[in-house]
């Protein structure tokens, strides 16, 4: 504890983790179910007759048995022999690898559905994002996870079976062997275990270097940020950090390896010893007259066989423990809580072209693990149809009071209400289609204009989607594509695509948000990505934009709000002055020194280009 952290044990058991996989594997997959446990007899069958063959032969030869005899017990065991084979392979090499994979992409789906239907908060911070990554681990590939699980559960099965059978042969030996051989295996498995939790308690650790080297890896390969790597030579910057993070991760996985190498090495010291005690055993029984040479070869083949399946169970149970935490890792994240109730009762209606009433109720917000409040005493009603701007120097809150609004957030205390109704009452994805909003990030999809703007595959309206190109000032643009808007975005993904200027970017996002017709549209510093003329031409059509929506519009741009009906200045997250601008310039407060003091930025500008010619 002197440096801080908590040795974090598993959630889970392995028993609860198989629990977990075994039945989904039934109801995923009921015939690879069936199919995966025909091996467990294979693999205890085809070592058996390999320890068994050789007895019978010797036992045929020495009593002075005939040829005829010799050559069927030959055929009989190469018969079961090549059967078992061919099944077994058939199993390990076509079918195992079919059920693998229809495992995984069943977990993969369960993953991904997480990821977009839990609460935004719960994957925006860092906490969630390590959680996140930690749960992909269970889904790298058919050495991880569920299907680890699967075939160790079925390997460790095998072997239990196995070492029975065995158990059974090399007890008639002498009643202190299996004690003995259970003592060596136990010695083993007990300093895997203490190394497997090592691994577990340096598993955050490495899967946050793991986040570090993906991103300094994989950055550098983006098209986007191949103009900032070639002017500003940041290149040889990523690969010192790469540097420094990967000889930390191999620190990690030196020091891990090191224990792994010290248990091979005490594993090989008793397996020796094992082995060189049980033999010198069946030499003297031999010897002495008490075994005969096929019963030798029995037991020689049996002694060594219970060590490979006592080994087996080791390795197997060590295995299964290791898919176990990552088992635990993404159960952990699949059952991440969520503030919001999805299947909530209330609805709010609203119709096309009806806005909406939008009350918050003495609204307090404080982001996990932080020490004070971003949003105070939020208090405050937005008539229906209302064209509200949201204003104040960047950290105010004016974005988080969105998210807030938006319902990717929950207020920590207060209400927020609909047309009088909780947000935290309603339907989530009904909640969802309220808002048409234009965030601050560009984010599109790798398909086509018109796809992006409908934010559908094949279900849009080709005729809506150009009226709302036209509105936000894209459609002079996207006409002149050879496709039009059936013009394909992304380069990294589609040769024939196109590029688009960040501020024809933010357009196209605009547009999308008109698409979608939602009864409350939110614009969040829309404006800064255009040039002069395109927020100019923004801020005549805010109007016609607008119309029939209750409507918000975020900015830092003082300036650029006086076509709103009301004006709301946030300072250190609570609204300090609201009215008109008119109203807040008579008032001379923060908002009218912050807009004087921008307005005579721009008026110094205007000086200095005294005398231009419009063209």
């Amino acid at each position: 504890m002197g440096n801080g952290k908590v040795k974090k044990k598993p959630k889970y058991s392995v028993l609860q983790n198989l629990a977990y996989v075994l039945p989904k594997w039934w109801k995923w997959d009921k015939k690879g179910m069936l199919t995966g446990l025909c091996r467990i007899p294979l693999v205890v069958v085809i070592p058996l007759m390999g320890i068994l063959l050789p007895k019978a032969v010797l036992d045929c030869v020495t009593e002075g048995g005939s040829l005829f005899r010799l050559a069927a017990v030959l055929s009989v065991f190469t018969f079961i022999l090549c059967v078992c084979h061919m099944v077994d392979k058939y199993i390990t090499r076509g079918q195992i690898f079919a059920i693998g994979l229809k495992n995984r992409m069943n977990y993969l789906y369960i993953w991904a559905e997480k990821i977009f239907t839990t609460d935004y908060s719960n994957i925006e911070q860092s906490k969630g994002q390590l959680q996140k990554e930690k749960a992909r681990e269970f889904l790298r590939g058919s050495d991880s996870g569920g299907e680890a699980v699967i075939s160790s559960f079925v390997g460790i099965s095998g072997d239990i079976l196995g070492l029975l059978v065995y158990a059974g042969i090399v007890a008639s030996l002498h009643p202190l062997i299996i004690p003995f051989l259970l003592i060596i295996a136990a010695l083993i498995f007990a300093a895997g275990q203490a190394v497997r939790r090592l691994e577990y308690r340096i598993r955050d650790e490495s899967t946050a270097l793991n986040q570090k080297l993906y991103y300094l890896f994989y950055t550098p390969t983006d098209f986007a940020a191949g103009k900032d790597f070639r002017l500003f030579r940041i290149g040889d910057w990523f690969g010192e950090l790469f540097s420094v993070f990967l000889s930390e991760k191999s620190r990690l996985t030196g020091k891990n390896e090191f224990w792994w190498f010290a248990v091979n090495a005490l594993q090989g010291i008793l397996s020796f010893a094992r082995d060189g005690i049980c033999y010198f055993l069946l030499i003297k029984m031999v010897l002495e007259g008490r075994i005969t040479a096929g019963d030798f070869t029995m037991y020689f083949g049996a002694v060594a066989g219970f060590s490979v399946w006592l080994n087996d169970i080791a390795h197997q149970t060590g295995n299964l423990s290791r898919f176990s935490m990552e088992c635990c890792d993404y159960r952990e994240f699949i059952e991440m809580p969520d503030t919001y109730v999805n299947d909530g009762k209330q609805t709010i209606t609203a119709e096309e072209g009806s806005p909406v009433e939008i009350c918050f109720e003495h609204v307090y917000f404080r982001y996990p693990d932080a020490q004070k409040d971003t949003l105070c005493d939020l208090n405050f009603i937005i008539k229906p149809g209302e064209k509200l701007a949201l204003v104040g120097l960047n950290g105010a809150g004016k974005t988080t009071c969105i998210k807030l609004l938006c319902g990717l957030y929950h207020p920590t205390s207060g209400r927020i209400l609909i047309n009088g109704k909780d947000m935290a009452a309603c339907s989530r994805d009904e909640y969802y289609r309220l808002f048409s909003v234009v965030f601050q990030e560009i984010n599109f999809l790798p398909f086509s204009i018109a796809q992006n703007v409908s934010a559908s595959e094949t279900d849009f309206d080709r005729d809506e989607v150009q009226k709302c190109l036209e509105q936000a000032g894209l459609w002079d643009k996207v006409k002149d594509f050879p496709k039009g808007m059936d013009t394909m975005l992304n380069r990294t993904l589609n040769e024939d695509a196109e590029e688009l200027s960040g501020g024809e970017w933010q357009k196209l996002l605009l547009a999308r948000a008109l698409y979608k017709k939602g009864p409350v549209i939110i614009l969040d510093e829309p404006t800064a990505a255009l040039d002069p003329i395109a927020e100019n031409e923004l801020y005549h059509k805010y109007g016609e934009l607008t119309k029939g929506r209750t409507s918000l519009y975020i900015s830092h741009r003082l300036a650029s709000t006086r076509f709103c009906d009301r004006i709301f200045f946030l300072e250190n997250g609570s609204v300090t002055e609201m009215g008109s601008h008119e109203e807040l310039m008579a008032r001379k407060g923060s908002y009218a020194y912050m807009y004087e003091i921008q307005s005579h930025y721009y008026k110094k500008k205007l000086e200095r280009g005294e005398g231009y010619e419009k063209r």
